[in-house]
């Protein structure tokens, strides 16, 4: 925004990011508030290089612009800490009859396990799993 205001008054301002790393998806729509700033803007900055990056702008028409082309304009990106939300879903306690059904799976793992080292010639018995507490 800083950069473009040199031309005029930016009047709104969107930069695409992505939301799983916060990271710019490298577009951005910019409204002026006037026409003429924007025609000058185009003129001067397409085939621009800024930050190792290319420039490709353009004037869109104000009946072509969509209706929410710009929803969360000038707002402040909030990044989500994925592993914080990672890591309470899995932290979280769990029924009985959800440590019943992971103890089965558990127990059906190690048999197949089990088949195969033995195939293999390998004597080894499996621990079994902790019975599920309330």
């Amino acid at each position: 925004k800083g950069f473009f205001s040199q031309f005029g008054k930016v009047a709104r301002l969107r930069l695409s990011r992505s939301t799983k790393t916060g990271r710019s998806r490298g577009y951005a729509f910019i409204q002026f508030d006037s026409a003429e700033v924007a025609a000058i803007v185009q003129k001067a900055m397409d085939k621009y290089i800024l930050c190792e990056k290319l420039l490709q702008c353009s004037v869109v028409k104000p009946e072509d612009v969509h209706e929410r082309m710009f929803n969360g304009c000038n707002r402040q990106f909030k990044k989500i800490d994925w592993q914080l939300r990672e890591a309470k879903i899995i932290s979280r306690k769990r029924t009985r009859q959800e440590k019943q059904q992971r103890n089965s799976r558990a127990t059906l793992r190690q048999g197949k396990q089990a088949k195969r080292i033995k195939a293999m010639g390998i004597e080894y018995d499996f621990p079994t799993p902790a019975p599920a507490k309330a």
